[in-house]
């Protein structure tokens, strides 16, 4: 059973699928980014996320990411003539390669 047991589970079902997808890639990307700089993708790949001055984001950059992602058709900002996307440009931050 959930935390909150039958009630949970009731007002969980009572959320359009769309916003609880919502709210699990705000929890995800807020949760990995804001405390290591890395989701589990970026640890894979040997990644990070930085400001621009090379230094770790605000929480409000982080966060600014995130929400940039719901954005329609962000994915498709990637091909600009620098490869970044919305959600690198607008908080001001970028994804780097980690030193091994």
């Amino acid at each position: 059973m959930l935390l909150f047991g039958q009630k949970g589970i009731e007002t969980i079902d009572k959320i359009p699928a769309i916003f609880q997808g919502w709210i699990v890639v705000l929890l995800y990307y807020t949760t990995f980014e804001s405390l290591t700089c890395r989701t589990p993708g970026k640890l894979i790949t040997g990644t990070k996320v930085v400001d621009y001055d090379g230094g770790k984001p605000t929480l409000g950059q982080i966060i600014g990411r995130t929400f940039t992602r719901l954005v329609p058709f962000e994915a498709f900002t990637f091909l600009g003539e620098d490869g970044r996307g919305l959600h690198d440009r607008w908080p001001k931050t970028q994804v780097v390669k980690t030193r091994k």
